[in-house]
């Protein structure tokens, strides 16, 4: 489920669909669902390496919020150490999030996010989670 953001804080398309990277850590998508449990949702998000197909980076939480992405990113971040890796994501308000977009830039990730409501933009992401059933 995606809480679209605030538009003034949306970052450009760099991606257009085009899932393919020429070495690891040049591109990396992501994106957050949720696993129903007894005691209600658990949130699960991941950044994938589009090169390699490996989850570089990923975080639960019982609460959807920034930080959660911020974790994912995080986790990615300190395995991989890529320098100018596109992060490309959906709208969801988490990653449209203030605190998302400052990490970014402090690490030298670029943020790029596909258009909004067309689950094609982010089809690397949303098929891994269908890949593992979710």
């Amino acid at each position: 489920t995606t809480r679209p953001g605030t538009a003034e804080r949306w970052a450009p398309d760099l991606v257009e669909r085009q899932f393919i990277a020429e070495r690891p850590d040049a591109l990396w998508v992501a994106d957050v669902t949720y696993v129903p449990t007894l005691e209600g949702f658990l949130y699960l998000a991941i950044v994938l390496d589009v090169y390699s197909h490996l989850v570089v980076g990923w975080a639960m939480a019982g609460r959807l919020a920034s930080r959660l992405v911020l974790q994912a990113l995080e986790v990615a971040y300190a395995e991989r150490g890529p320098r100018a890796v596109i992060h490309h994501s959906d709208h969801g308000s988490e990653y449209t999030a203030i605190a998302f977009g400052t990490r970014c830039t402090k690490l030298g990730v670029r943020p790029s996010m596909g258009s909004v409501g067309d689950c094609y933009d982010n089809a690397m992401a949303v098929k891994f989670f269908l890949h593992i059933g979710m």
